[in-house]
This record gives C-alpha cells, structure tokens and sequence, in this order.
C-alpha cells in the first residue's frame, strides 16, 4: 500500500434527514450543482475530483497538482455565492440549502482494495471536524450564511496565516474537540464575528414594553455580549455563545 498526501474536502447538508425522500434527492443535485459552479468559479477541474458521496454530503479527494491556497482563499466564498444565487432563483420553492464544508491536507490510501472509500487519517480528521458540534451552532446561528467552513490545524497554520491566502487569519477562530481519546484542531471562518457581537441587542420583552427580557437566556445574551465588547476580537466567548444558541434555537429567534 502506497500513502499519499492530498487535500480533502468534506461537505454536508444542514437538516438533511428532515426533508422528504424527493427533497432529499433534490438537495443532493443542488449540491453537486452548486459545487461544480464553485470549483468552476475557483479555477478549479471538478470533473479530476475524487468523490465519495454519503446521502447528505461526500467526501473530496483533489488532485497533487492542484493550487491549495487558491482552493482554500476562493473555494468556500465561491460556493456560498452559488448557494445564495441559487436560493434567489428558488424564491422559497425549496428548503434552503446550507452546508458545513471542511478542508484538510493529509495522508490517506486510495486504491482499488479500499472499496469503501480512501483510508487513513486525513478522512477521519476531515470528516471529525465537518460533524463538530461548535461547527453546527456556527451555522444555525448564522442563517444569513450558506457555507460554515472550518479548516484543519494544518491548513490554517501553513496556508492561512501565509500571507497568500484570500481569508484573513484574523476571521478565524479555533476550536478543539476529543473523541475516542483523539484530539482534534480547527478553525472556523468567522468574518463577522465580531462585528455581529458589537452591533447585536439583547432579547427584548414586549410584554415588558420593550424592556430587557426576564427570561435567563436573556442575560446570556448580554453578557456574552458585554465580554465581546470588552475584549473583541481576541476574547473567546465560544462557551456562552453555544449555550446563548442552544437558548435561541428552543425561542425559534430568526
């Protein structure tokens, strides 16, 4: 068996097990649509792509020869316009498709005994970071956005904070999870982050004339806010912030 070293994409639908088996069918061909009109956009030959589709999303294998700076500056922008073009075009005729995208560089194994797939630990690390629970709350909160996208250790130390790279190290923030005893490093590509905690309100009660909500969410949300303001950009208040959406989701807050 030969290792070889290769980009990997990984890509994923939000509520993909609620729609319908024909809604199903039809956010796997907006995917694959999207996604072509975004390698196309990028420079990049989709059709030199390894994929390993999975129901709600595949698994990408790129090429040796492929440019991973521009992959990791152009692709992801790329497809949330693609994505937002396509739901103006839809004009609510469909679910609106969002996706987790992950990127990663490592070793893995393709060959023709690998039946289900390349092997090794570049598909795991991809595929541990697109199913990331901060990933997932990254999205839900975020609904204006089509793509949440992380990128690997790796990734974000040799080709984001190079200089080269269309994303600004400044948009990103790191995450670290374990699971089953491996421990894995990312960054999520968050441009707004702080922009959106400075200009954001806490709940309001309008049963209270508009006044500051008693619910206790409600004072999550203002001092998650206030330790933003206090320290922006550096201070991390991921924590507050995930149980402040967790809060959000359950008041079906837009």
């Amino acid at each position: 068996m030969q290792t070889i070293f290769r980009l990997l994409l990984a890509v994923d639908i939000e509520g993909y097990s609620a729609r319908t088996p024909p809604m199903q069918f039809q956010a796997q061909r907006d995917l694959r649509h999207a996604m072509e009109i975004a390698a196309r956009d990028a420079g990049l030959d989709g059709d030199r792509w390894l994929r390993q589709a999975s129901g709600d999303g595949e698994l990408i294998v790129l090429p040796d020869d492929v440019d991973i700076v521009a992959v990791v500056g152009q692709l992801a922008p790329a497809l949330e316009r693609a994505l937002a073009a396509m739901r103006r075009k839809g004009a609510g005729e469909v679910p609106l498709l969002r996706v987790r995208l992950a990127v990663h560089y490592g070793a893995l194994i393709m060959e023709p005994r690998t039946a289900f797939g390349p092997a090794g630990d570049a598909p795991v690390v991809a595929t541990r970071l697109l199913d990331a629970r901060p990933l997932r709350r990254y999205l839900a909160l975020h609904r204006e956005r089509h793509v949440a996208l992380v990128v690997s250790e790796p990734i974000f130390r040799e080709v984001v904070c190079s200089g080269f790279c269309a994303l600004p190290p400044s948009y990103f923030r790191s995450i670290r999870m374990t699971i089953k005893g491996a421990v894995y490093q990312g960054h999520i590509y968050d441009p707004g982050r702080v922009s959106d905690l400075l200009t954001a309100r806490a709940p309001t009660d309008p049963a209270n004339g508009g006044g500051p909500s008693d619910d206790p969410g409600a004072d999550l949300y203002q001092r998650a806010l206030e330790q933003a303001q206090r320290y922006p950009p550096g201070y991390d208040v991921e924590a507050e912030l995930g149980r402040l959406t967790d809060w959000m989701s359950r008041r079906k807050r837009p």
